[in-house]
């Protein structure tokens, strides 16, 4: 789960995009990294916010997020390969802005301290150029406008599903009025005008596939049913691999075809093999129902990245992968096929978590709390996790980690909980509730943002386990919902 701030970016930022044209079909391109430079007006080495943050996304909607250090003068700078033309997110302060980039643009940002670190989305706080600046400005614009309009309307998760698509169709309908008033006021130029649009539609599109999943997903539910839901919203759209939303969106539509093949029986006849990649194979024939050419590749990469969720999962996949292979014929995702199928049967190589925290280009002060508490720990093996007494699934695994716990205790591991923007009341209320022989220490902004950096992580809960010399050894750790099989786990990386 993500943290408070980031549960709206991820719906804000959805991953970015780029097309070349040849032979007048639409191909990927391996681009040059984009690069920026910036500095805040009015900045404070004392002032609390030390980091800018930026998010970039690959073709199945993840976000990676990079921390880049704010230097004393405020000047700030970082790389990143925008794979793809199209939308990338920064945040500073209290604004989590989108911007536009070309693949080796060169971007330079200006930023007001004194607006952007307490108005959120305020688009006089940014000052963009670049040759992608003026769709940038539209951007800041137009959001500025929309997302206090957004923001009224929350979500009601008390809705039927019929009621609540019925909602975002409506609520689509008059967002896109709003951006024909916007166009029609300014001076769009097109390139923002289709961006704008298919943001607004895909993004209602997401929230459509999101709402029949809340919760436990019904057994009931089939492919048809579920298209039914986005009424004329276009499943198979090439006009909008421009744009950032439209890979989110191809993303969930993918893993819900692939949830639905795998709790509907209807899609498990009698006379089907009783393989564990059955649900698999139905889902990739879903898909070749809806999407055609390159975006039946998109969905296709997406599935086997859905899929590839462990090692153990990888090599289940091995059986079936000449499925994926032989329908992904672009190059580019010919490329990130392999790329995922090898660094997920790839043993995880460790590192010194110490030493990577020691490299960080910060001020030795930020870096001084979490290398003395790893120190500490030094000589024994660490569990830890990170979590926040807003995260759901991180407050769903605090029952199971007494027992857990317990079956530990005569190893030597020390178990570290820490917490991320929670309150020292909550953190001793969740201990003492469920009883849990641990340490539990809160981290600050700093803390979190150098944790976030260095063990590579931006979801919560996350686990990692670090051995004695101070080396991460794993950051695939079990859940501990099933107690055997995690102590297992545990004992085995001990071995």
């Amino acid at each position: 789960m993500l943290k408070p701030g980031l549960i709206f970016l991820s719906l804000l930022i959805p991953p970015c995009c780029m097309l070349a044209q040849s032979n007048n079909s639409p191909v990927f391109t391996i681009p040059d990294s984009t690069s920026v430079t910036g500095k805040i007006e009015g900045y404070s080495i004392n002032q609390e916010v030390q980091f800018i943050h930026y998010y970039v996304y690959d073709i199945t909607g993840r976000q990676q997020k990079f921390t880049a250090p704010i230097q004393k003068n405020g000047k700030f700078s970082f790389r990143f390969l925008q794979q793809f033309e199209g939308d990338y997110g920064l945040q500073y302060g209290a604004n989590n802005i989108k911007a536009y980039a070309q693949p080796g643009e060169k971007i330079e940002i200006e930023i007001d301290n004194n607006v952007a670190d307490k108005v959120f989305h305020f688009p006089g706080a940014f000052k963009i150029t670049g040759n992608s600046a003026v769709i940038s400005r539209h951007i800041l614009q137009f959001l500025a406008l929309y997302l206090p309009k957004m923001d009224e309307r929350g979500l009601d998760i008390k809705l039927t599903v019929d009621e609540f698509m019925d909602l975002q169709h409506q609520n689509l309908q008059h967002d896109l009025g709003l951006l024909d008033t916007y166009n029609n006021k300014n001076e769009t130029p097109e390139k923002f005008r289709n961006w704008a649009k298919n943001w607004l539609t895909y993004k209602a599109a997401c929230l459509i596939l999101i709402k029949p999943f809340l919760g436990k997903a019904k057994a009931s539910m089939t492919d048809s049913q579920m298209v039914s839901y986005l009424k004329n919203i276009e499943i198979a759209n090439e006009k909008a691999l421009d744009n950032a939303s439209y890979y989110e969106f191809l993303s969930r539509f993918v893993g819900n075809l692939q949830m639905i093949t795998t709790t509907n029986t209807v899609y498990h006849p009698r006379e089907a093999p009783q393989e564990s990649t059955h649900a698999i194979t139905q889902a990739l024939q879903t898909i070749d129902l809806y999407l055609p050419g390159l975006l039946r590749e998109i969905a296709y990469y997406n599935n086997y990245s859905f899929n590839a969720y462990s090692e153990a999962a990888t090599y289940k996949l091995e059986g079936i992968w000449n499925k994926f292979d032989t329908v992904i014929n672009n190059n580019f995702i010919q490329l990130a096929l392999e790329t995922k199928r090898s660094s997920s049967l790839r043993t995880f190589t460790p590192y010194n978590i110490i030493e990577r925290i020691n490299k960080l280009r910060v001020d030795p002060l930020l870096k001084k709390n979490l290398v003395s508490l790893l120190e500490k720990e030094k000589g024994r093996y660490i569990y830890i996790d990170f979590w926040g007494s807003w995260c759901a699934p991180c407050m769903s695994e605090m029952p199971y980690y007494k027992a857990f716990i317990d079956e530990l205790k005569d190893q030597p591991v020390t178990f570290l909980f820490l917490a991320v923007e929670t309150t020292d009341k909550d953190i001793q209320k969740t201990q003492e509730k469920h009883a849990i022989p641990g340490t539990f220490i809160s981290l600050n902004k700093n803390d979190t943002d150098i944790a976030n950096e260095v063990f590579g992580f931006n979801g919560y809960p996350s686990h990692f386990f670090i051995d004695p010399a101070g080396n991460l050894v794993t950051k695939r750790l079990m859940g501990i919902n099933n107690k055997k099989e995690a102590v297992d786990h545990i004992k085995w990386l001990m071995r």
